[in-house]
């Protein structure tokens, strides 16, 4: 009887864990608190820092399911924002490999229905991404970026 009663808890628990939400470290709000975009430009590497040469917040989103990233350029002196964005759409993370596929973005059309792949590693409560191609190699160009976790 107690080996019955102990087999209905395991499985009880197992159906619960299996089929419960998503609780990957990867879900919650991401403040950037560093990145830094190395792009080709006539066969010149060129960079965009942030902190550096962009002031303002960028947040990244993620659900169980989606992503949502809001862009907020204050570099200017002035109460306005020079420059605000943002996209989202779904992703998967597996195996350490993070894949957006945006399906609304105020940045450009062209971006809606493509997908951008990261190695993505959590620390604590710090998300570092790095950019690689579909087959997970690792990029030298693209972004790369630390985020704060706020929850």
């Amino acid at each position: 009887m107690k080996a019955k009663t102990f087999l209905l808890v395991m499985v009880g628990m197992c159906l619960i864990t299996c089929n419960g939400p998503n609780t990957s470290s990867i879900v919650g709000t991401w403040q950037l608190v560093n990145g830094k975009e190395l792009y080709l430009s006539n066969d010149t590497i060129k960079t965009f820092d942030y902190p550096g040469n962009v002031n303002g917040n960028h947040w990244k989103i993620i659900t169980k399911s989606h992503f949502a990233t809001i862009y907020q350029d204050t570099t200017s002196n002035s109460e306005k924002f020079l420059y605000t964005g943002f996209n989202g759409g779904t992703y998967t993370y597996i195996n350490g490999i993070y894949t957006e596929t945006f399906t609304h973005s105020s940045l450009s059309k062209g971006q809606i229905g493509t997908s951008l792949s990261f190695n993505a590693k959590i620390e604590g409560n710090k998300l570092f991404i790095s950019p690689v191609s579909k087959d997970g190699k690792d990029k030298k160009t693209g972004n790369f970026e630390e985020y704060r976790r706020l929850d």
